[in-house]
This record gives C-alpha cells, structure tokens and sequence, in this order.
C-alpha cells in the first residue's frame, strides 16, 4: 500500500493522465514523498500526503497540527478509488484529513463528499482567478 520507489514509474504516469489538474507536478516532490512513506499506490490509485507541522491558514481555515494534507490523489482507467481510499483511511486509523480543490473539479468534490468530507470555506489561488474549496474530513477506524 505504502509506495516504493519501484512504483514510481506508474505513480508519474498516473498523475500524468491529469495534467490540467496537477499542472505543477514535480516528479521530485513525488519521489520525496515516496522515500518519506507519503504516498499510497493502490489498485491503481495513488494518493499523495504528509503531517502538518505546524499550524497553516487556508482562507479563513486554520490546519492544526497532526492534520493529514491530502497534497494530490488520482487514479489510472479502471483504478479502485473508493477501495484504495478506504484502506488509506484504515491504515492511518484516525485523524482530520484537510484538502483543497478546485471549484470546477466536479468529479473530485463528488468524490470527496461520498466519503463525507465537509466544506469548510472558500479559498483562491493565483490572484483570485481560480476558486476553490478547502474540504475536511474527521475520521475514527479505531472504533470498528
């Protein structure tokens, strides 16, 4: 579940397939993520994260620390979002997961309210010309 380097060839073809989502893909940051165990590759998803350190401010939402930032999440044709994304969740056992998306990505926010997540607040990037919305969800596995 957790990516390997062995996995990074398919990881950078997966996020790849959305370049109009992720136009600023670093493949050093995903391989940074991979040596840090920030990544997931499964049934072809991948999902790429970290723990906040410290305290960040997204619109008017304040992160706290230990918060789960979902960086970037994506899938190949045919990839198991929901399976893989369950047992991301599973694997982290509890915690707030923040994230920030597009207005307009209509499929992700779907996605992201099927498995509960709430919006937060609005947020912008570059000069306002992009709207967005920072999603939240709180999560417990622990108590299955």
């Amino acid at each position: 579940m957790i990516a390997t380097l062995k996995d990074y060839d398919d990881v950078i073809s997966a996020f790849h397939l959305y370049r109009n989502v992720f136009p600023h893909l670093s493949p050093t940051d995903i391989k940074k993520s991979i040596q840090n165990k920030e990544l997931i590759w499964k049934y072809g998803v991948a999902i790429q994260f970290k723990y906040y350190k410290q305290k960040r401010k997204k619109g008017t939402f304040t992160t706290k620390v230990g918060d789960i930032h979902l960086i970037k999440m994506c899938k190949v044709n045919g990839g198991l979002s929901d399976m893989a994304f369950n047992e991301w969740l599973d694997l982290l056992k509890r915690g707030r997961i923040v994230l920030s998306v597009r207005q307009d990505n209509h499929r992700a926010i779907k996605f992201y309210e099927r498995h509960n997540f709430n919006i937060q607040t609005e947020i912008s990037w570059n000069e306002d010309k992009i709207k967005g919305y920072v999603m939240t969800l709180d999560f417990d596995r622990m108590k299955k």
